[in-house]
């Protein structure tokens, strides 16, 4: 729907410009290297208004009403948009049994390319199932993220397994010379 941003790159193609088997990518452009979550919104908005202008509506929701069976009764479809917001902020209850959410720790590996590889690696993100991102810092990559529905998080040698063997495939050049400088964590 909006080509200046983002462009659908089929298998093929996608293939011969990474080396990597994949369902297709998508290509950002405009100066968007990596997804920006309000613009992401905006955009996800602006496409549900485009695809359905008669039944989409915005609003927002300022009572302290926790009945959501009676909020949401003329709406076919909500989106909620303020991810892990909603609980760490007390934006709904700790354990909500009425409404069906369940929050996911997402733990990233940040890896350093090697001196002697840095100018090898084209500085350019890829999304397949899991991402690699070129960070602010020189031969700096973000990799993630994990999907633990566990108690206990996963220890740092669970999370550069889990995410190596989920994203190898798709950057072997990252994970074959750089080094894990740092584990971060989150929840969605």
């Amino acid at each position: 729907l909006h080509p200046e941003f983002a462009k659908w790159i089929d298998p093929g193609p996608l293939e011969e410009q990474t080396g990597t088997a994949s369902l297709g990518g998508i290509l950002l452009s405009n100066g968007c290297q990596v997804i920006h979550v309000p613009s992401y919104l905006k955009g996800l908005w602006n496409a549900c208004e485009e695809l359905y202008p008669d039944k989409t509506h915005w609003s927002i929701d300022e009572s302290d009403s926790i009945d959501w069976k009676e909020k949401l009764a003329d709406f076919d479809s909500v989106v909620f948009s303020a991810g892990s917001g909603l609980f760490h902020d007390s934006i709904l209850r700790k354990e909500p049994s009425d409404f069906s959410v369940e929050l996911v720790r997402g733990q990233s590996v940040e890896m350093m390319l090697d001196d002697d590889h840095k100018a090898d690696h084209p500085n350019e993100p890829i999304l397949c199932g899991k991402y690699i991102l070129p960070m602010s810092k020189p031969n700096q990559i973000l990799i993630g993220a994990t999907h633990e529905y566990l108690s206990e998080s996963f220890d740092k040698e669970q999370v550069i397994e889990e995410l190596k063997s989920r994203s190898y495939d798709i950057s072997p050049f990252v994970w074959d010379n750089g080094t894990v400088t740092r584990i971060t964590s989150g929840y969605r």
